[in-house]
Order: structure tokens, then C-alpha cells, then sequence
């Protein structure tokens, strides 16, 4: 009776004043915050976007959980290059077996077909083509998933399927959900690598895969 009370005059007093959230703020503040509004617990106001992690690598459980489903076919040229990297863990600046982080483990990949890219997310990003419609073998660039500065770009992955990307990040390499929200939240475009000859690498590897 005595916290209803309480909250009854916290209502009086801001209903007079008009000033609700400074109410919404003060009460949840309390002890008894957690059940400010009934079988509501504190929810209702702390419904906010998770923080942007300060460690690269890092992503939220659900962003980190495999897709369903396959990928590429066994005898592909890609899955071929990918394949040795699958469960190797993350280790920020790594670009060995031993540990690998995201433009590592892109540069290795594709170094295995012939390509070499420069060593980081965002120079990787820069020497791409933009283009609005994936093929499998394109990249795929994310901002904001660490504190990345002066760079913008913080994070790259490989197109392997509609909608699923392989990429280094903690625990270890594997496939990812393009369509989680926290992939979509981050999520910069696609870029088409191109061979020394200057045909795009996704052509060679899957001429009629897009999405």
C-alpha cells in the first residue's frame, strides 16, 4: 500500500506539472521500478537498441547463429577455399589457421582463387564495385560493429547464398544470417571483387547465382 501510494502522488504531482516522462524516469529509478506499470515490469521504458559493441568481433548471440540449410555446392571453387576456415577462431589482426579476423579470412579466401585483396575492411571496401543485386562470391560490408575510426567500414563477409554470408567474428568463422536485425542495422553494401583481368570473381565462381 505504501509504494501505491507513492505512485498515486507521483502522479498527481506530475499530471499538475505535465511533465509525464520525468514520472516514467523518477519511478523507474526506485525500487519498485521494475513494476511500475502492473505485469508490465520495467520493459516499457528501457525498450531501447542494444549498444554497439566496443570489441571487433564481438556480435549479438542471434546474429551469430548459422542459417539453415546448405550453402554451396561441395565441388565449388568458393566452398572449396572456404572450407579450411569454418570454426577458426576469431582473433582480431590474426590471418593464420590459428586464429583469423573478418578481412583476414577474406583476403585468405580469395588469395586461395587467385585474388588478392588489400588487408582491411575498409581498403577492401574501396577497391570493390558497388553493385545492389549479390552473387555468391561478392562481399559484403557492415559499419558500426565496433569502434572502427577513421575507417567506416568495421566488418566484411562473403555472399555464399541468398541471404547468408560467411564471416570471422567471435567465436569463430561461420555462416551468418544477412537478414538479422543486427546484420541489417549495420549493414554498408556489396561489393564485386575483380580478377587481375578484371572479370568479376563471382562470375567464375557462380555465373548464374543472384538474389
Amino acid at each position: 500500500m505504501f509504494r501505491l501510494g507513492v505512485v498515486l502522488v507521483a502522479l498527481v504531482m506530475v499530471a499538475s506539472l505535465g511533465l509525464p516522462m520525468l514520472w516514467l524516469v523518477a519511478v523507474q529509478a526506485t525500487p519498485w521500478g521494475g513494476w511500475w506499470l502492473a505485469g508490465q515490469g520495467s520493459g516499457v521504458v528501457n525498450s531501447r537498441l542494444p549498444p554497439v559493441t566496443a570489441q571487433p568481433g564481438v556480435v549479438p548471440l542471434p546474429a551469430v547463429q548459422a542459417p539453415h540449410g546448405p550453402i554451396l555446392g561441395e565441388d565449388a571453387g568458393l566452398m572449396a577455399a572456404i572450407a579450411p576456415w569454418m570454426g577458426v577462431p576469431y582473433v582480431f589482426g590474426g590471418n593464420t589457421r590459428a586464429g583469423v579476423d573478418c578481412s583476414g579470412f577474406t583476403v585468405a579466401v580469395f588469395r586461395a582463387l587467385g585474388v588478392s585483396l588489400p588487408r582491411t575492411a575498409q581498403t577492401q571496401y574501396d577497391a570493390t564495385l558497388r553493385v545492389l543485386e549479390p552473387q555468391i562470391g561478392d562481399l559484403v560490408f557492415f559499419e558500426g560493429t565496433y569502434d572502427s575510426r577513421p575507417d567506416r567500414i568495421s566488418h566484411v563477409g562473403i555472399v555464399v547464398g541468398t541471404g547468408v554470408m560467411v564471416s570471422a567474428v567471435q567465436p569463430s568463422v561461420g555462416r551468418q544470417s544477412l537478414g538479422s536485425a543486427y546484420w541489417q542495422s549495420h549493414f554498408v553494401g556489396y561489393g564485386r571483387i575483380r580478377s587481375s583481368q578484371g572479370g568479376p570473381v563471382a562470375r567464375a565462381v557462380q555465373p548464374e547465382e543472384s538474389f
